[in-house]
């Protein structure tokens, strides 16, 4: 079975003109039925989530649904482990600001020089409550991030190593499970 891209094409209104599109998550071209989808959504129930009467009823399973699919998608164990926000940047933001309150001045946290600025800019901003961010930087030649050299880094003091599955920097695929198994072995 082979992937027709001129029907993947088709489904993205943006992409018949003659624009090449660069643009990283932030900016990427939706199919027409997710814009179509997001539309109805907005003008039929975009209401408070959470009360007793049926506009509110449906527009909360439809957003149940839509986390459904999602942890369809990524394989998720629970629809909970789904997270909907504005951005990766605001919802990064939001995660390094509740996780923060845990952490004490002196402990440490490692992020990559492989990732998206919303991946390391969230963190750095509990440099101002005294926490150390640390910087796992990639091989030169491999273009991946090496366990040992992240060995390097981590220390007693380490809680945290932020990095991505994907870089949206340079397209590496780093090995999610092998690193976390890593960290969590050594306490972080």
């Amino acid at each position: 079975m082979s992937l027709d891209l001129g029907e993947v094409r088709a489904q993205f209104p943006a992409l018949a003109g003659d624009t090449v599109f660069f643009d990283n998550a932030g900016g990427s071209q939706v199919p027409a039925r997710v814009a179509q989808r997001v539309a109805d959504y907005l003008l039929q129930t975009n209401v408070q989530l959470g009360a007793s009467y049926a506009r509110s009823v449906q527009s909360g399973e439809r957003v149940a649904e839509a986390n459904r699919s999602l942890a369809r998608l990524v394989n998720a164990s629970d629809p909970k482990e789904i997270v909907v926000g504005a951005s990766t940047t605001q919802l990064l933001f939001n995660l390094a600001q509740s996780i923060g309150r845990t952490l004490r001045p002196g402990d440490r946290i490692v992020v990559t020089n492989a990732d998206h600025a919303a991946n390391i800019g969230p963190w750095r901003s509990l440099e101002r409550a005294g926490i150390h961010v640390d910087v796992w930087k990639i091989d030169r030649s491999s273009l991946r991030l090496e366990l040992d050299a992240l060995g390097k880094l981590m220390g007693a003091r380490t809680r945290l190593v932020c990095f991505t599955h994907v870089s949206n920097v340079l397209g590496t695929i780093h090995p999610a499970a092998a690193i976390a198994r890593y960290v969590h072995e050594r306490g972080a």
